[in-house]
């Protein structure tokens, strides 16, 4: 009951349409390898606005504001209670997010899932059939070589890097594009 009454002040339109909830951890504040760009998530914003969903941005006032477009409401920059996000995913045709927190969060709710910018494959991968990932792109840092999934996903290559920091690592690892 609380979340219709937080949604009916800060987002009235959104509650007579689909919506999607949208997760992206920063990296541009800080060097951990799971985290994206927002502006990357523009262009599929836009999209989805056209094509009639209204976006929830979630997360914490820690991460950049987003663009001010109709459409789409940045819940992170709203003070609310923790509770809010879980009722917004809880209740959104599909999540968007990188591999954070709020994913698992699909399961429990049996929503669908597009993972992106993905760095860890062993837990942060949708569970759901017909749900998709991204992963970034991985490089070797001394070649420059773009490192195939078929060596990321040998026992020996040991990657898991979802918290750590990037500039430790003997690879380079790119953010998907705006286009992917």
């Amino acid at each position: 009951k609380q979340s219709k009454e937080f949604l009916k002040l800060v987002a009235p339109s959104a509650l007579n349409k689909k919506w999607v909830t949208l997760h992206c951890l920063d990296n541009t504040k800080i060097d951990i390898a799971r985290g994206a760009d927002i502006n990357n998530y523009y262009l599929t914003i836009k999209y989805l606005i056209k094509e009639g969903f209204h976006v929830f941005r979630i997360g914490d006032s820690s991460m950049p504001m987003c663009k001010k477009m109709q459409g789409l409401t940045d819940i992170a920059h709203i003070e609310h209670e923790n509770f809010i996000d879980i009722y917004l995913i809880k209740h959104a045709d599909f999540h968007i997010g990188v591999g954070s927190g709020p994913n698992y969060l699909t399961h429990l709710f049996e929503r669908d899932l597009l993972v992106t910018n993905l760095t860890e494959w062993s837990t942060s991968l949708p569970r759901k059939k017909g749900n998709f990932f991204i992963l970034k792109k991985f490089y070797d840092k001394a070649t420059r070589k773009k490192i195939p999934i078929s060596k990321l996903l040998k026992k020996e290559f040991n990657f898991q890097i979802n918290v750590n920091n990037i500039e430790d690592r003997d690879i380079i690892i790119k953010e998907n594009s705006s286009i992917e």
